[in-house]
């Protein structure tokens, strides 16, 4: 994360992750790089390996190194699929085909991470609710 940067949890307020996901924050924790939110249960909680799993946000600035690392992932079962609605470079993860669960993004000098998980109803609504708390966070003042 770059010098200065402000602490990650208070880049995003509850109330606007609860806009994005439709559900309310009910846990925080985190650090000067990664916030994570613990989130209620909501009746769109994915079907599949994380069914009955905590719903939960997780917003982190990791080297960009790392954003150049898993861009060029080529694992079996990671699909990696390029955004453009934010930062300089995008791009959303999918693991052996299911919703994006993670979205990637470089602006300028930093690389941030952002993980939703069990909330919502995954494809556009999770791509959506990912990009837009991205801005937020990349928008928000240092």
């Amino acid at each position: 994360m770059p010098e200065g940067a402000p602490e990650v949890c208070g880049l995003l307020t509850d109330e606007q992750i609860s806009d994005l996901t439709g559900v309310s924050v009910v846990g925080i924790e985190g650090d000067s790089d990664r916030c994570e939110w613990t989130l209620t249960e909501s009746a769109a909680v994915l079907d599949g390996p994380n069914e009955g799993g905590d719903a939960s946000l997780e917003v982190e600035f990791v080297d960009p190194e790392e954003f150049a690392s898993f861009e060029a992932s080529d694992e079996e079962g990671i699909d990696v699929v390029p955004v453009d609605e934010v930062g300089d470079e995008a791009f959303l993860v999918r693991r052996d085909g299911t919703v994006p669960s993670m979205l990637f993004v470089l602006d300028g000098d930093r690389a941030l991470r952002l993980a939703l998980a069990n909330v919502l109803d995954g494809g556009n609504a999770t791509e959506q609710a990912l990009t837009d708390m991205a801005d937020l966070v990349l928008d928000a003042p240092s």
